[in-house]
């Protein structure tokens, strides 16, 4: 099968390409040490939003796939469907931890919908299944986060693979490039080069 890169793809090489361009540019100005500074610093925290918004996009844009093509329940692995389950009852789950009331949280169990659905392989997604039901709350780019969602898809250990397959190290790459995005979000930021910037968005890149 031919590969077609996804949307979210596209759409991210695109931004860091840009930014590429971008720190050239600034590289070539005549502008003072500080604003070229700034424009680098600015450049890792737009990609670092760009890397949230790649994982993001990747998974609302296959569910809109799924659900365009009537696609049904064994297009998605039984983990996923666990955790799509658990996110969509939530706070009835969070209710039932605070409070103890069965008979509460069983009045407002709906085994009509999801819960019932979930499990049959030839029952279509229901439009209520967000990409939030997938990636949760926790959609800044982090090894752990990355780990988790992958997981969630049931791709287990997906940096091993990665690691294994291109001989490269990606979760170094990963925490390299968010150690300096975090140290630019405290009060004394550090300086930012235009061959530190370039490496650390090429390096994303490469990940992606």
């Amino acid at each position: 099968m031919r590969y077609t890169k996804s949307k979210a793809l596209i759409q991210f090489e695109s931004n860091i390409e840009d930014l590429l361009s971008k720190c050239i540019e600034g590289k070539n100005t005549k502008v003072s040490y500080n604003l070229k500074t700034l424009a680098f610093q600015g450049a890792i925290l737009l990609t670092c939003s760009a890397l949230e918004n790649y994982f993001k996009s990747l998974i609302d844009d296959w569910l809109f796939s799924l659900k365009s093509q009537n696609a049904t329940f064994i297009n998605l692995p039984i983990k996923t469907r666990k955790v799509i389950y658990i996110r969509n009852q939530n706070t009835l789950f969070k209710s039932f931890n605070f409070n103890g009331n069965e008979h509460e949280a069983a009045s407002k169990l709906n085994l009509n919908t999801l819960a019932f659905i979930i499990l049959d392989d030839s029952a279509c997604l229901p439009a209520y299944i967000k990409g939030h039901h997938i990636y949760g709350n926790k959609k800044y780019p982090s090894v752990d986060n990355i780990k988790k969602l992958f997981s969630t898809l049931d791709v287990e250990n997906i940096f091993k693979y990665m690691n294994k397959r291109y001989e490269r190290n990606y979760e170094l790459d990963i925490e390299s490039f968010l150690g300096i995005r975090e140290a630019l979000a405290h009060e004394f930021p550090p300086n930012v080069t235009y061959r530190d910037t370039k490496r650390h968005l090429v390096n994303i890149q490469a990940v992606v």
